[in-house]
């Protein structure tokens, strides 16, 4: 009888209501009664909403190699053994946020065994500054961590070299002092650094030495 017990609720309080959030309260009242009656007359599968609702979107992860699924044709999924790498490392970790930006590319490789080797700062700019033309807007700016993010799978999986969101951005970071007139950095409230722009690719714009100032063979 809830369905009912929840409309009659929303309709006796739905006048009185005085702001955006009691009327969003009376809303998930009706929301929570049509979802009852969605599920009364199914038959129990040992399944709630929850499960039937996630179980279809764990199938990217079979893609990816994360899990494997011994029935093609059964929504029941056990971890492959580059998932078990992944997820131990991933539940492991006090700070997912923290992993995700230092500890990623790192995981991805022991899980997958691409046996990479650590990027050189060369190499992190050049795959940097190829995302960032893949990604950058009309006016000239990309998002940081996304463009370290496809500049990390492209190295890692076409070249075989690694390294982080974090060394990418302290990179950027560190090329910006140098090369102020190069590299432009927009921030957001809390002064963190969220797009970036190239004026010209950094690579190429360091200041080269002049014939003079070269010591002689």
């Amino acid at each position: 009888m809830l369905p009912t017990i929840f409309r009659n609720l929303e309709k006796r309080y739905r006048g009185r209501a005085r702001s955006g959030n009691e009327l969003q309260r009376l809303q998930r009242l009706l929301d929570v009664a049509a979802s009852i009656e969605q599920w009364r007359e199914k038959t129990y599968t040992g399944k709630g909403a929850r499960e039937e609702h996630i179980t279809p979107r764990l199938e990217p992860f079979v893609d990816l190699g994360l899990l494997d699924k011994p029935d093609p044709f059964a929504y029941r999924y056990t971890f492959s053994p580059a998932g078990h790498v992944f997820f131990t490392a991933f539940c492991a970790a006090e700070d997912i946020a923290a992993f995700l930006e230092n500890d990623f590319f790192h995981t991805v490789d022991a899980a997958f065994g691409f046996n990479a080797i650590p990027a050189d700062e060369t190499q992190v700019l050049a795959h940097f500054c190829a995302a960032y033309d893949e990604l950058k807007s009309p006016l000239g700016y990309a998002p940081i961590k996304e463009t370290a993010l496809l500049a990390g799978i492209r190295a890692l999986v076409d070249e075989g070299l690694r390294f982080e969101i974090a060394e990418a951005t302290e990179l950027l970071k560190r090329t910006q002092r140098e090369l102020p007139y190069v590299i432009r950095f927009n921030i957001d409230r809390m002064g963190n650094l969220v797009y970036v722009k190239f004026l010209a690719e950094p690579v190429h714009a360091a200041p080269q030495p002049s014939p003079g100032d070269e010591s002689p063979s």
